[in-house]
């Protein structure tokens, strides 16, 4: 084989592993393309919405229900027993969350706790959609909350991660009963500048997901996604996308 046949073999191998971490990072841009099965499209308001986990504002009327989930450890479809809407205004990101219940647990009442075994809400948002770095938001139905700064990898650092705290973040949980279920709702205001965002958010897209955690009595507890996982939540590849219209 001559040398210059050797040398371009050669390069060609060094460039390998770079063109596979392109094609990986380009792979992952599709996360906001039309690629992607699971879209939901955020309505603004230039009204106020109160945080106080009771959704009268009627922004909350005109936001389309997110109602279909799925249990990560069966892949079974569950439908109405969480609701999820979520609109925005020039500075804030409001998300509501409904669950329908049998019983609550919710044994955690220390911010930054682990609200992950209790009954929980959770969203995940990764600005960019390139499964590198995203938020976390967890609020249990005493309003108690976990927010991190994940830096993805396979062994994630959660004691770093919840040392980023949402500055102004808001948040509110309440519970109501009737003669067939436990119905909680929690509302969540994140300040958009909290997001490290300056500029306008209208016509962006961004990588989400929300989840769900269910505990009964006997402490078994169920996970469900809105856009299907594999194992659990930190799968960033997954997540699906907000449109902000």
């Amino acid at each position: 084989m001559g040398g210059d046949k050797v040398k371009m073999i050669r390069n060609i191998v060094s460039i390998l592993p770079l063109t596979t971490s392109f094609l990986f990072l380009t792979s992952y841009s599709l996360l906001l393309s039309a690629t992607r099965i699971n879209k939901y499209t955020a309505v603004f308001t230039n009204k106020e919405i109160v945080i106080d986990g009771r959704l009268d504002e009627r922004v909350w009327l005109r936001a389309k229900k997110l109602n279909e989930f799925y249990e990560i450890k069966t892949n079974k479809k569950v439908k109405d027993e969480t609701v999820v809407r979520v609109c925005y205004d020039k500075d804030n990101l409001y998300i509501a969350f409904e669950c329908k219940d049998d019983i609550l647990i919710n044994n955690i009442t220390d911010n930054d706790g682990p609200v992950y075994s209790d009954d929980a809400c959770e969203v995940f948002i990764d600005i960019k959609g390139e499964g590198k770095t995203y938020f976390e938001f967890e609020v249990n139905p005493v309003n108690t909350v976990f927010d991190a700064y994940i830096k993805y990898s396979q062994k994630i650092d959660f004691e770093n991660a919840i040392k980023w705290d949402c500055k102004e973040l808001k948040t509110a949980s309440s519970v109501e009963e009737d003669y067939k279920h436990l119905r909680w709702v929690t509302e969540i205001k994140i300040p958009l500048k909290s997001l490290r965002i300056s500029d306008n958010i209208k016509g962006k897209k961004w990588a989400i997901n929300f989840y769900r955690i269910d505990v009964d009595i006997n402490q078994a507890t169920k996970y469900y996604a809105w856009s299907k996982t594999k194992n659990w939540f930190h799968e960033p590849e997954c997540f699906g996308v907000i449109i902000f219209k």
